[in-house]
């Protein structure tokens, strides 16, 4: 089990809540779990393209 040491809040437009509540409903998962594995991936990707620019999330993607 992993837990989380932070929580985060943001401010998004209906429209786009919506498509991420279905998604997520879709896939049974919760919207949280989305935007983590959504976030982890855009790290990864810059950490790949950008390898100097978070050294110490390398080892937690």
């Amino acid at each position: 089990m992993v837990i989380y040491g932070r929580k985060i809040s943001i401010k998004i437009d209906d429209r786009r809540f919506e498509a991420l509540h279905d998604y997520a409903r879709k896939e049974g998962i919760t919207v949280s779990i989305l935007l983590r594995h959504l976030v982890s991936r855009f790290l990864e990707s810059q950490q790949r393209f950008s390898p100097s620019l978070q050294p110490e999330l390398k080892d937690e993607l």
